[in-house]
């Protein structure tokens, strides 16, 4: 279990030390509050995104921290907070990029005079949700989570776990979840409806809030994916807006249509992926009413 710090329950005493002394970057001189979010899925999430066509306003974003595994690649160590980087699909040198670089972006722009922007980033290729991904029934049922859903709680429980212990008050923004084409390859994809719903209530209990915003992108309409028709309508059905009996308050779908992508069909190109990351941050920002009460309250 995280304890988090936030700011509508708890009272927050800003201390004075230096940002920079587990950064190793020249900023502040303060402790601050840090609004941290959860970056989760396969390979779309790590990325295939060429860092070498990005502008340098976008590949050298100071404002904004990101922590990491081994997961993914951004030619930095791993397991400890830097300033934002291409992050990516291992093996690739430029490090490839995902969906951080553009919501990245836009979320400091709309936040960062409140927050500071913080990225924690677990993401695997070809990962499943029903299996490698299980949360298990409850916080407790630990034998039964799966690999990919253990290695996410580490690490983030380590990310958080350094910003409190440099004094900072954290609050945890929301999830962001790029994943599903694994389920669309097996009969999987018929339940992904149970268990996306799961899931969501899962990360929500984990860290103990129960408001907590969660942001997906849709499959593309895969022809040659045995059940990627289920998989994209359980998607749907799942968004807060949805007439739906399965939609969830505070799940949030991203539409993946016009999304350009390299010549595999599957992984989305330098602008799909910048294009991709901006939906995904301007959706919650738009339809997020608990990011709006976060808002209110700190100018409140």
């Amino acid at each position: 279990m995280i304890t988090l710090r936030l700011m509508s329950r708890v009272p927050i005493i800003l201390a004075a030390i230096s940002f920079c002394a587990f950064l190793n970057i020249s900023h502040t001189a303060y402790a601050e509050h840090i609004l941290v979010f959860l970056l989760g899925g396969q390979s779309n999430m790590s990325g295939h995104g060429h860092s070498e066509e990005l502008p340098d306003k976008l590949l050298h974003q100071s404002e904004i921290i990101l922590f990491h595994d081994t997961s993914v690649h951004s030619g930095h160590p791993v397991d400890r907070w830097q300033i934002l980087k291409p992050a990516g699909y291992v093996g690739y040198d430029p490090p490839r990029f995902g969906p951080e670089i553009g919501l990245g972006s836009v979320l400091h722009a709309q936040l960062g005079n409140q927050y500071r922007i913080a990225l924690i980033k677990h993401a695997t290729g070809g990962t499943n949700l029903h299996a490698d991904w299980h949360p298990g029934q409850s916080i407790d049922d630990t034998t039964n989570f799966g690999p990919e859903f253990s290695a996410m709680i580490r690490t983030t429980q380590r990310a958080i776990e350094i910003l409190e212990d440099q004094g900072h008050a954290v609050t945890l923004g929301g999830m962001f979840w790029v994943q599903g084409e694994a389920d669309a390859n097996a009969n999987a994809g018929q339940q992904y409806e149970p268990n996306l719903r799961h899931f969501i209530a899962r990360i929500r209990e984990q860290f103990d809030v129960p408001e907590l915003p969660f942001v997906y992108a849709r499959i593309l309409p895969y022809t040659w994916r045995k059940t990627a028709k289920e998989v994209r309508a359980a998607m749907t059905n799942i968004d807060q807006d949805a007439e739906h009996p399965a939609a969830t308050p505070g799940a949030l779908m991203v539409p993946t249509k016009g999304l350009e992508t390299h010549e595999d069909q599957i992984h989305f190109n330098t602008p799909g992926m910048l294009e991709l990351g901006r939906r995904l941050a301007n959706s919650l920002l738009a339809r997020s009413e608990y990011i709006q009460s976060l808002i209110y309250d700190e100018k409140d």
